[in-house]
């Protein structure tokens, strides 16, 4: 079967680039700090899925639901370094590391974190299928 001229240009809008994925990623930890919920659930897919490091998994909605009432979850300071982008056509499979404090259901927590994020293309849009967030244990 051939493909339109429509489809090729779809495809073609569907290319991913390291630097489009960094940015995601700049703009998906802004909406973090600044508690943007509306920016957040938009820039999730639909079926993300968090893995946490103590084996639980967690839905973009219950994600969102941590932001009310409004001193749930709260960081205080966050940092993503150590930035490495992997693309396969239109999906990207992103390691960074996550230092970060706050408080969370009034239990305060302060982490360092490898995370692996996957960020898929389609349409032309990129959103964020799952993260896995693992500390980073001191072996000394």
């Amino acid at each position: 079967m051939a493909c339109t001229d429509h489809e090729k240009e779809k495809a073609g809008d569907n290319k991913m680039t390291e630097k489009e994925v960094t940015e995601f990623i700049k703009h998906y930890d802004d909406l973090w700090a600044k508690r943007d919920t509306a920016g957040m659930k938009t820039t999730m897919a639909e079926n993300y899925i968090y893995f946490s490091s103590t084996g639980n998994t967690t839905t973009r909605d219950r994600i969102i639901s941590w932001f009310s009432p409004a001193d749930k979850y709260k960081v205080d300071s966050a940092i993503r370094s150590e930035i490495i982008v992997t693309i396969n056509n239109n999906i990207a499979v992103v390691s960074s590391r996550w230092i970060g404090s706050g408080s969370f259901d009034g239990e305060k927590f302060k982490d360092d974190q490898r995370c692996s994020l996957t960020i898929q293309k389609v349409n032309g849009e990129l959103k964020l299928v799952s993260e896995h967030c693992t500390q980073i244990v001191n072996q000394h």
